[in-house]
């Protein structure tokens, strides 16, 4: 079926049918009922015109079905690109806006049927991911839809892998989800919103790999742009948390010790901030760097208590791991373990016998700690010597128990000793008898004061005689002199 129709832009000469049954106007000739009389002859003149007619706009666009349009229309039209263009035979034009007697009117399903292509002014207006393709017949200035199309749809996809991770971790940025950009750009900001780090990715490949020195809160911000797409621009974001790595705290009870002294090692002040502790792990170093011991904690409290086999200078270091993996900075301790038993020599110049001649005694021996810092046993032996022919040289052996007190000490004990003469004789020694000298027992009576730790001491000692014939007034001794530990 056809009918004869004159439109606001064209002649309708006849209608068609169409798939679903629609009809279709078939338009021969344009100029009879002009919605801008006397049409355009420049793109500039039809813009002006248009802004100046923002009612006959709005009428005609409502008449079209497009009242959504009418602002977007009004935004875009005084900037969008003009051009002029020719609308090929059997075109179709989806409406068209003419006036007929002052009243606007619209024809729908139009078909462009005249001899040859029809000119029209042609733009296009966006929104929300459609384009409208317009078209305005020179001669009748007629607003009409030429067609309309989605535009590609502009995603921002961002997925940012491990979501926690510790220091020094590779934190993977994938963009591959991204559709239909033109550009890639991202950046990373830290909790007080200060970007840290920024970069354009490729299209082929859109990754960004990084890794972070500090802990805490980080936003990854992708901002993708695309060329003819809806929108133009379009962001995505992601969130993610570095681990803070356990601190670790270490002291020791002492800086030194006796070997069998107890030492504490307290490690109770080390935390994680952001999660718990799950292991604490001890190396004991010797004097040469050489691991001689280790020692894991899983639980509090964080004490522990080493047994060391042997003196020296030990380097205890503590490394702590949270609930993250994530490992904290070595802290160390120095602790220096003394000796238990100690080698000496001493020198000690000597009074003997009641005249209080001269000796030099030369003696070596052991100290042996019982008690740490409070009793020691102490072993010697060794001679007299005296550089006359009067006396003659001895021999005297000891051992004595010492009790500490701090520097200073006293000590009491056993000794044996020779006779430094074989008997008594009046006439040269002025004494009150003669009696023979005898080998025997002393009891022994000492002082003294450590002046350089496990290494001197200043004493003095005196050795009483008893049994036998021996007698304090004529065979005691008194020595003062300076003990080396080796």
């Amino acid at each position: 079926m056809k009918s004869k129709l004159i439109c606001s832009m064209f002649l309708v000469l006849a209608l068609g049918l169409v798939a679903f049954g629609q009809e279709v106007v078939e338009i021969e000739r344009v100029g009879l009922h002009p919605l801008f009389k006397g049409g355009f002859t420049d793109a500039e003149q039809m813009r002006e015109a248009f802004k100046k007619s923002p009612a006959a706009l709005r009428e005609a666009l409502e008449a079209a079905g497009h009242e959504d349009l009418v602002e977007t229309f009004m935004q875009q039209f005084g900037e969008v690109p003009i051009e002029l263009k020719e609308i090929p035979v059997e075109d179709m034009l989806p409406w068209m806006i003419y006036r007929k007697r002052g009243k606007v009117t619209l024809i729908q399903n139009g078909q462009w049927m005249g001899k040859k292509p029809l000119q029209v002014f042609a733009f296009a207006i966006t929104k929300e991911g459609t384009r409208y393709h317009f078209a305005v017949p020179l001669k009748c200035g007629n607003l009409s839809l030429h067609k309309s199309e989605e535009l590609p749809r502009l995603v921002c996809g961002l997925t940012v892998t491990p979501q926690k991770a510790n220091l020094g971790d590779t934190i993977t940025a994938d963009m591959t989800a991204t559709e239909n950009a033109s550009e890639i750009n991202v950046s990373v900001v830290d909790e007080q919103g200060t970007e840290v780090k920024a970069e354009t990715v490729s299209l082929d490949n859109p990754m960004f790999k990084t890794t972070f020195e500090a802990p805490g809160h980080y936003m990854f911000k992708t901002s993708v742009k695309g060329e003819d797409t809806w929108p133009l621009e379009d962001e995505c974001e992601a969130k993610i948390y570095i681990n803070a790595p356990p601190i670790c705290d270490l002291k020791a009870s002492a800086d030194e010790i006796i070997l069998g002294e107890k030492l504490v090692l307290d490690a109770s002040g080390s935390r994680d901030k952001d999660g718990t502790l799950t292991k604490l792990e001890f190396e004991f170093l010797d004097e040469e760097e050489n691991v001689v011991m280790t020692e894991v904690l899983t639980s509090e409290p964080y004490l522990m208590e080493p047994e060391f086999e042997k003196p020296g200078m030990y380097t205890i270091n503590l490394v702590v791991t949270d609930d993250f993996k994530a490992t904290s900075d070595t802290c160390t301790v120095r602790v220096k373990v003394r000796p238990r038993l100690l080698f000496f020599a001493e020198v000690a110049p000597s009074l003997a016998y009641g005249t209080y001649h001269y000796y030099t005694s030369i003696r070596g021996g052991l100290l042996y700690r019982i008690i740490p810092r409070t009793l020691d046993l102490k072993v010697a032996a060794g001679g007299g010597l005296v550089f006359s022919d009067q006396f003659k040289n001895f021999f005297m052996a000891n051992a004595n128990l010492q009790v500490n007190f701090d520097k200073f000490f006293i000590g009491a004990g056993l000794g044996y000793s020779t006779k430094y003469l074989d008997y008594l004789e009046r006439e040269t020694l002025d004494v009150l008898h003669g009696d023979p000298m005898e080998d025997g027992w002393d009891a022994i009576v000492t002082l003294g004061y450590d002046i350089i730790q496990d290494k001197g001491t200043i004493f003095t000692e005196l050795r009483i005689p008893f049994g036998g014939n021996r007698e304090f007034d004529n065979q005691h001794i008194i020595l003062a002199g300076f003990t080396y530990y080796f």
